[in-house]
């Protein structure tokens, strides 16, 4: 059974997301059943809502539960942790393009060619949901580009997927001005990125009110945590994030910004909850 998360008010989004915070910190991937049912009311998750969700992540291999004397414990299975270190990993290198934005650009593109690979290869595709979570957009058929040099992750990536001397890598420049405007536009979606993450800053602009921020309860820093994470991530992880040279004004930087800082504010708040709710 596959499990799509579509949307943030998912319970079964919101379980991983507690695990998540909760591993981040304690180190551990197990949860007691009372524990989640009263954090989930943070969620206005009933405990209904909560056990069919618990449900469907242990029968999709999310979770896995065992009794200890009285008491349920549910845990992160391979395929539940595996989920969260990928989430990780994406804000990991989304954190990286953000780094590589304010740094000088040499105006040379790095592009990985996948005419050696054959269609039906089963680590084709995998190759490919890969090193679109670094950045990589698709320039033409089987050419995939990025702005920055990730090409030791990129070997990385072709070793652990037997796929040496499958994928051809390469350095390009765009010499005139409207070659270049046009992969900005074309080929990195920036107006649709700009549209949405607009919309994310209008639909959250209360929470830039101090006053609101500094009366928030710990239990209502948990949902909004995690619906401005959703929210966000799910655009920026389709950021390549480019130069300053490329795109010197980009709204991803007012978002980004607004985000990471209300992380800051929120993360001890979550903590602090997560902490007594599950002593």
């Amino acid at each position: 059974m596959k499990l799509i998360l579509r949307k943030n008010t998912s319970a079964t989004s919101i379980l991983l997301y507690l695990f998540n915070n909760y591993y981040l910190f304690s180190g551990k991937k197990e949860m007691k059943l009372a524990s989640i049912l009263e954090l989930m009311k943070s969620f206005d998750k009933n405990e209904s809502a909560v056990r069919m969700a618990l449900s469907r992540s242990t029968k999709s291999g999310l979770l896995t539960n065992f009794k200890i004397n009285n008491d349920v414990y549910y845990t992160l299975s391979d395929i539940g942790f595996s989920a969260i270190l990928d989430w990780n990993k994406r804000v990991e290198y989304y954190s990286e393009r953000i780094s590589n934005r304010k740094k000088n650009w040499d105006n040379e593109w790095y592009g990985v060619n996948l005419n050696y690979i054959e269609s039906k290869n089963p680590n084709r595709d995998k190759f490919v949901q890969e090193i679109q979570k670094l950045g990589f957009k698709n320039l033409s058929l089987n050419n995939w580009i990025t702005p920055y040099d990730n090409k030791e992750k990129v070997y990385q990536l072709e070793n652990s997927l037997n796929l040496n001397n499958h994928i051809l890598d390469y350095y390009m420049k765009f010499n005139k001005l409207d070659d270049k405007l046009n992969v900005v536009k074309d080929i990195f979606k920036v107006e649709e990125l700009k549209r949405e993450y607009d919309t994310f800053l209008r639909d959250n602009i209360d929470l830039k009110d101090e006053n609101i921020l500094n009366t928030l309860k710990e239990e209502e820093s948990l949902p909004i945590l995690h619906s401005l994470g959703w929210s966000f991530f799910n655009i920026a992880f389709e950021d390549s994030v480019l130069p300053k040279s490329l795109l010197s004004s980009w709204v991803g930087d007012e978002a980004a910004a607004f985000m990471f800082n209300l992380k800051s504010k929120l993360q001890p708040n979550v903590q602090k909850y997560l902490i007594k709710i599950n002593s």
